[in-house]
């Protein structure tokens, strides 16, 4: 199943879209691939990534892209709307087989988060979303705990790194390495893998200090 997080941050002005690389084939093989896309439709500037089949996310898509290729007046509302319609048409609706976070920028604009949580398509608003077999209590815990709208970058990276680091320790099927896609009003680029790893790194920090504060020092004598 795997799983993939987003959210808006830095007062709607970024979003931060994760996931993990592990699939689990019939019989229990595990591999690795990435599970995100990244496009760019003239000033309009697409993030894909998902959690589920990849062979489904590949056919939405490229039906998604082809038809927005054909289209000049993008939009966020049309690429939520052409997502709507490959989604109905592949009857994938509580289907189970595909969930995705679909990052949109138009250039000098905040960029959009679009939702498909295997229910239906909407836009984030201000919370984590996390997709796929991530949409555990643990996710959900940790992302109403840990999230503000107004979270600068770089805690935001920090949070989208902590989020997939702790489904692929905890959540079966989820696995490293981890991809972190980074969106503003230039477009989407993808964070460099030192860089997720110093996060990490940060929020691990945090995590012992807490743990020491919480469990150590209220029974010191």
């Amino acid at each position: 199943m795997t799983i993939a997080v987003g959210f808006l941050c830095d007062g709607g002005k970024e979003v931060y879209i994760a996931a993990d690389r592990q699939f689990t084939s019939p019989g229990f093989f595990k591999y690795q691939e990435k599970k995100y896309f990244t496009d760019q439709k003239g000033a309009l500037g697409l993030a894909f990534a998902f959690a589920g089949d990849p062979g489904v996310f590949r056919e939405v898509q490229q039906k998604v892209c082809g038809y927005l290729d054909q289209v000049e007046d993008l939009s966020v509302t049309l690429v939520q709307a052409t997502i709507e319609e490959v989604v109905n048409s592949l009857n994938l609706r509580f289907s189970g087989s595909l969930y995705m976070l679909v990052g949109v920028n138009e250039i000098f604009d905040p960029p959009k988060l679009i939702i498909f949580d295997g229910k239906g398509v909407f836009l984030a608003e201000d919370r984590v979303y996390a997709v796929g077999c991530g949409e555990s209590s643990l996710l959900r815990y940790l992302g109403d705990h840990l999230y503000a709208p107004d979270l600068p970058s770089v805690n935001s990276l920090g949070l989208a790194a902590y989020l997939v680091k702790k489904a692929t320790q905890y959540v079966d099927y989820c696995g490293e390495p981890i991809d972190i896609l980074h969106g503003d009003v230039c477009g989407f680029v993808e964070v460099e893998p030192e860089k997720i790893k110093a996060a990490i790194q940060m929020m691990e920090r945090q995590e012992q200090f807490l743990s020491t504060l919480l469990i150590q020092k209220p029974f010191e004598i």
